[in-house]
């Protein structure tokens, strides 16, 4: 069940402008929503390098601030703290007062400026599930502790014990994610060199592209598809749309892509964005919608080339693969 379902509404507060911490929020609008909303307000929720912010991180002097806030209108700060350690990556190389921490310690203050966090560890800790609800409310900590005792867990023993060990695993854990950010780095410089339209500044886990800005889709009818497939047959590589922004493109780069592919994947983005052919959108026309349907058929018959059984031949109808098509190329998940 969601928050909306829960019954809760949802009320965004915009982010601070201009600073390179593009997560953190305007203390000013939050002040203006806590103070309309008033006695209305459940919790404040904040999440680390959002999605929906492009992977933009939050500082530790703008959670603490967001923090104070929620105290002063007697309501808990919750934080989705899933990219814990790739926003404290960037605290530790970006914000004045922690420039040079120790990146476990920064993750510590972003954790403690919270009332409650939750995080799913297959982020930012290599797991494929499974996640952490942390609080320092005794009330909601009593709450949990009741769930687990008439429930039982929501992971078995294994996942449990697999968890652990991910958690323990810190170097490797900080090695991983500092290469992915390393990778994000390398696909946006690719990517801004060859005239693409990202959107600064670059990330944490995603580089996002604005189609508004590309005249080469300028008036199609859904732009951000077309992109999209004009994209992976010439490249291979699968982005998606950004949902939290209309007309824009989100690249996702997942720990393990490595800096090296990453690399590949800007050049063969750029030589893409180089060619001058006219754009043919991808949708079905109007007119070809209106043409009479196929009238071939579908046969069940021996397969020529083994004797394990039918195949399906379809009859009355030729189809060729382009020597263009993807298929011939490596599919690379970046999105």
């Amino acid at each position: 069940m969601s928050l909306a379902d829960a019954g809760f509404t949802a009320r965004q507060v915009a982010a601070s402008p201009g600073a390179f911490f593009a997560g953190d929020l305007d203390m000013t609008a939050l002040g203006v929503v806590l103070a309309e909303a008033g006695p209305d307000v459940s919790f404040v929720a904040v999440e680390l390098t959002g999605n929906a912010a492009g992977g933009h991180p939050v500082s530790v002097a703008g959670l603490r601030a967001v923090r104070a806030a929620a105290d002063a209108h007697g309501v808990p700060l919750v934080l989705d703290a899933t990219r814990v350690l790739e926003n404290a990556a960037h605290v530790v190389a970006h914000e004045d007062a922690w420039r040079g921490a120790d990146l476990w310690k920064a993750a510590d203050a972003l954790l403690a400026s919270a009332s409650a966090a939750t995080l799913s560890l297959s982020k930012d800790f290599g797991v494929a599930s499974g996640g952490l609800v942390a609080t320092g409310l005794p009330e909601l900590a009593d709450s949990l502790r009741e769930h687990v005792g008439t429930r039982g867990h929501e992971v078995g023993l294994a996942t449990r014990r697999l968890l652990a060990r991910a958690l323990s695993e810190q170097d490797e854990a900080a090695a991983m994610v500092e290469e992915r950010m390393e990778a994000v780095r390398t696909l946006w410089t690719g990517l801004h060199r060859a005239g693409w339209p990202v959107v600064e500044p670059a990330g944490g886990h995603c580089v996002l592209l604005d189609v508004d800005r590309a005249p080469r889709f300028a008036g199609l009818e859904r732009p951000v598809e077309s992109a999209l497939a004009w994209i992976y047959r010439g490249t291979g590589v699968r982005a998606a749309p950004h949902l939290a922004g209309r007309g824009r493109i989100r690249l996702a780069v997942p720990l393990g892509f490595g800096v090296r592919r990453a690399a590949q994947a800007a050049d063969r983005m750029a030589a893409r964005g180089a060619t001058t052919r006219p754009y043919r959108t991808c949708c079905r026309s109007a007119a070809r919608s209106r043409r009479a349907p196929w009238r071939g058929s579908i046969r069940r018959r021996p397969c020529p080339r083994t004797s394990a059984g039918p195949c399906a031949r379809a009859t009355g109808h030729r189809t060729t693969t382009p020597r263009s098509s993807p298929s011939a190329r490596p599919r690379w998940s970046v999105g």
